[in-house]
């Protein structure tokens, strides 16, 4: 009769155990389930601005602090910039001014947009890390490799964008000096020109591979 109280009191740790193990399956089960519906936000917003990224398009956040000259401005500019050779000195004055206006526009644009998705890569990163570590056994794919890849495509894509603002200016100074079309100074800059866009060309065609990967 003695061992009854032992025997409850073993009883009592058994249950205390289940109970404690079934509180901690719960809470893991609930900590994944949130984890999951954040990295599905996060990844969502990825996403969309990857698409904004290879697509050019307009992302909404980055267009709030980073704005284009007027329609109207933006038309004069691009037509003077497609005939430079052509224009006189007084047109090439206004191009200087139109150029102040207009012609980092689409190299900040898409600097500011590498940057974002920079950021939430990187809280995409983390998420998807801490999930492997609660949840070692799902074997959920991430494609961060890939990314990280697109991302790299997009930073290069940006700095040919930077590069080719400062060449445009040299080409507009050299015409308002008097400077030649043919001239060996102006051939330069347009050499220049030339590989900038050819490079953009590649780089295009690799990230969008990775992009199409990204996709599927």
């Amino acid at each position: 009769m003695k061992s009854t109280p032992v025997i409850s009191i073993v009883a009592l740790i058994v249950f205390c155990l289940v109970l404690s193990y079934g509180y901690v399956r719960y809470t893991q089960a609930a900590t994944r389930a949130t984890l999951e519906a954040h990295i599905g936000e996060v990844e969502l917003t990825l996403r969309e601005t990857a698409e904004n990224l290879k697509n050019n398009t307009e992302d909404e956040l980055v267009a709030t602090y980073v704005t284009d000259c007027s329609n109207r401005t933006r038309t004069q500019f691009d037509m003077h910039l497609d005939t430079l050779a052509s224009l006189s000195t007084a047109e090439l004055e206004q191009t200087e001014l139109l150029f102040e206006a207009c012609a980092d526009y689409f190299a900040h644009k898409k600097r500011a947009e590498v940057e974002k998705l920079r950021m939430e890569l990187r809280s995409y990163e983390h998420l998807v890390d801490t999930y492997d570590v609660i949840a070692p056994t799902a074997n959920r794919v991430w494609q961060l490799e890939d990314w990280h890849l697109f991302l790299s495509f997009q930073e290069q894509l940006a700095a040919l964008l930077e590069a080719q603002v400062p060449i445009q200016q040299e080409i507009i100074i050299l015409l308002k000096s008097g400077v030649p079309e043919g001239d060996p100074a102006i051939k330069s800059q347009v050499e220049a020109a030339q590989e900038i866009t050819q490079t953009a060309t590649v780089t295009t065609r690799q990230m969008s591979s990775v992009y199409t990967r990204l996709s599927q």
